[in-house]
C-alpha cells in the first residue's frame, strides 16, 4: 500500500488504491493525546491522529512538550502508522527545535502540520527547515490563512 500521497496519485493503475482515514483529530494535552492513540490503537487505522505541540504545549515549555510527543510516538499506542505532529507556525522560535526533537522520534511523525502559515513562502521556510533536519520524506500539511 502506498505510504505518500504522491505513490497513490501517479500511475493507479499499477498501484492499488489506499484506503486513507477521514478524519483527523488534533490533540494537545497529555490526557488527550494518549487517550486518542489508545482509541485508534482498538478501533483501527480508522482516523489519523495529529499530536498538537502548538495549542497543546504551555507557553515556554514548547520543546519539553515536542518530547513528549516524541515518546508517544514512539510508543506502543502507535500501532498503525497514522500519528502525525502539529509544530508550532514557522515564526516561532522553537520552530526548529521542536521539529527536530519529533523527526527524532523512535517512530518518527508520518506527516507535520505547519500551523497559520502566511502563504507558500511560509511552508517553504517550514520545508527546508524540516529537510535540513532529515525529514525530507514526512509530508507536510498547511492551509494558508485568508486574508
Amino acid at each position: 500500500m502506498p505510504s505518500h500521497p504522491r505513490d497513490a496519485l501517479f500511475d493507479p493503475e499499477d498501484l492499488p488504491v489506499p484506503a486513507l482515514p477521514v478524519c483527523d483529530h488534533y490533540a494537545g494535552v497529555e490526557p488527550r493525546m494518549s487517550k486518542s492513540l489508545q482509541l485508534q490503537a482498538e478501533l483501527g487505522p480508522v482516523f489519523d491522529v495529529t499530536l498538537d505541540n502548538e495549542d497543546g504545549a504551555p507557553v515556554g515549555r514548547e520543546v519539553e512538550h515536542a518530547r513528549l510527543i516524541a515518546g508517544l510516538l514512539g510508543g506502543p499506542l502507535n500501532r498503525f502508522g497514522r500519528v502525525g505532529v502539529r509544530l508550532l507556525p514557522v515564526s516561532h522560535p522553537a520552530f526548529a527545535e521542536v521539529a527536530n526533537v519529533v523527526l527524532g522520534a523512535a517512530k518518527p511523525p508520518v506527516y507535520l502540520m505547519i500551523p497559520k502559515p502566511r502563504g507558500p513562502a511560509c511552508i517553504d521556510a517550514a520545508a527546508r527547515t524540516v529537510d535540513r533536519l532529515g525529514g525530507a520524506d514526512v509530508p507536510l500539511r498547511g492551509v494558508p490563512l485568508r486574508r
